[in-house]
């Protein structure tokens, strides 16, 4: 794949596309699925917040890391999609537990995707060549990188934001029996597919199709808006 050079303002401009669309995915499979499966997926223990940061993080970044070779935007991305989860605070009915509002199943996803969006800048930056070789190695990086991001996370619930036991009581129970072989799993799909997408796309000019800067930056925050808006009118559905 040959490298796609661009100028700063257009891997700003991405960052935005990008992370919009992380957020909207997010909450279009939230508001599909998830709120539809939400009392088996409770009675099974499972937390699909988690999950999905590693489901669509995972691709979206491959892609965008494919098509710009620019490590650190994914950081931006991340921060982007983060603003889409924290929408939910303003959306969704929160628990209360003894008369206290819990924000922990806001709070963690949203901070679950800077964890995500670090992580994997952390592997682009560090094995840059497990992203450029065979799609074994990269089911390999997707693998790993989709188990340290669901520790991370763990970690972030129990020992920063002390989540109560909504989901589940202990961090090990978290792990195992499912969520550890889930997000190896759903490594394994997002990453490759992602970098395949990227393949695809790479000479489309991935959105930024307008000659004139101005027109680009009318164009990316109109994605922005509407993704924003569809993803607010998907979780209050």
């Amino acid at each position: 794949m040959t490298h796609v050079h661009k100028g700063s303002e257009k891997i700003f401009l991405a960052v935005l596309i990008f992370g919009s669309l992380w957020g909207l995915l997010d909450a279009l499979f939230a508001s599909a699925w998830i709120s539809r499966l939400a009392p088996f997926l409770f009675s099974k223990h499972v937390c699909t917040c988690a999950l999905t940061n590693v489901f669509w993080g995972f691709f979206i970044l491959t892609w965008a890391y494919g098509v710009y070779r620019k490590p650190f935007m994914l950081l931006g991305i991340g921060m982007i999609a983060t603003i889409f989860k924290v929408l939910n605070l303003i959306i969704l009915t929160l628990p209360v537990i003894n008369g206290v509002t819990i924000y922990q199943p806001v709070i963690n996803p949203a901070i679950g995707s800077l964890a995500t969006s670090m992580i994997f800048t952390s592997v682009a930056i560090a094995f840059p060549a497990f992203l450029e070789t065979n799609i074994v190695i990269r089911g390999i990086a997707g693998a790993t990188a989709g188990l340290l991001t669901l520790a991370a996370f763990i970690l972030l619930s129990f020992f920063v934001t002390h989540t109560p036991p909504l989901v589940t009581s202990n961090p090990i129970q978290f792990m195992y029996p499912i969520h550890a072989p889930a997000a190896v799993l759903l490594g394994v799909i997002s990453l490759p597919s992602g970098y395949v997408f990227a393949r695809r796309v790479e000479n489309s000019g991935v959105f930024l199709f307008r000659k004139k800067v101005w027109l680009r930056y009318v164009e990316a925050s109109a994605i922005f808006a509407g993704c924003l808006g569809v993803s607010a009118l998907a979780l209050a559905a």
